[in-house]
């Protein structure tokens, strides 16, 4: 009978570390967790800020031939504008 008491208690102590065992790798999960949930989120808003980053170029992109018209227009309002100021010298010289 005295073999009885002792080997519960040794299986109590083998239950105890086992439920400890358990317990550490709960927790040791529930961290994981929580930090994969904080790169995951991290992850989103980098992923928000290039999106936006990118519809910004997409617009700045899609004015580049309006830009393009505009710097044509004016060249030839320069060259113009130079040609009538040569006409203007010849005119005071010929004066």
């Amino acid at each position: 009978m005295a073999a009885n008491p002792e080997m519960r208690e040794i299986e109590r102590r083998k239950l105890n570390i086992t439920e400890g065992l358990i317990l550490a790798a709960l927790v040791g999960l529930a961290t994981l967790i929580f930090r994969l949930n904080d790169a995951v989120t991290r992850l989103q808003v980098a992923a928000e800020t290039t999106n936006r980053q990118l519809i910004a170029l997409q617009t700045q992109l899609a004015d580049v031939p309006a830009l393009s018209q505009r710097v044509s227009r004016n060249e030839v309002k320069i060259e113009a504008l130079e040609e009538s100021q040569r006409e203007l010298r010849g005119m005071r010289g010929l004066k």
